[in-house]
């Protein structure tokens, strides 16, 4: 008898042992297989790179710019001299945290270009679902529509901020949603 309940209070003890160590294995599986939703943005430096969505900010100032990754690397890289590496981490922790990178006011001036202005028009139809933003503007990947600059641009603010990246086909010319 003393034999039996032991073995039973072993073997429960070896089940909640065993299903915390699955739950444990399970909970490292997923974290490995889930890259960050930005890693393949922040690692692509081809010449038409995928759009990124960031926050900069100088003194008292903070604007969100909808810029190409290459294009944003390579003004970091001139007015700061940055490694590819401190780049991707610098971006890394500014879109996981959604905090603004400090830049000085020379450098906030060259990224005024790429500021992301509210569209009304657009934001009326991305209040409507992501689903309906897509079919309105995009055919088979491919944005269809003749798009201003800076609708253009709040458009992959709508976009990225949804997790869906853009960037423009290097034979096309035209935007495309991947």
């Amino acid at each position: 008898m003393v034999v039996r309940k032991f073995h039973r209070i072993y073997s429960n003890k070896n089940l909640i042992i065993m299903s915390k160590f699955i739950l444990f294995i399970s909970v490292v599986i997923l974290m490995i297989g889930c890259k960050s939703d930005y890693e393949k943005v922040i690692n692509d430096f081809s010449l038409h790179s995928y759009y990124l969505v960031v926050k900069v900010s100088t003194d008292n100032n903070i604007m969100e710019i909808a810029i190409e990754n290459e294009v944003l690397y390579s003004l970091f890289n001139k007015n700061i001299s940055m490694s590819k590496t401190n780049y991707k981490k610098m971006i890394s922790n500014a879109l996981k945290k959604n905090t603004p990178i400090k830049v000085d006011k020379d450098f906030f001036r060259d990224l005024e270009y790429y500021v992301v202005a509210e569209d009304k028009a657009i934001k009326k139809i991305n209040q409507n679902g992501i689903e309906i933003l897509k079919e309105t503007f995009f055919t088979d990947g491919v944005l269809y529509k003749r798009l201003t600059y800076s609708e253009t641009k709040f458009l992959i603010y709508c976009l990225f901020k949804n997790n869906l990246y853009v960037k423009v086909d290097d034979e096309s010319g035209f935007l495309i949603l991947e």
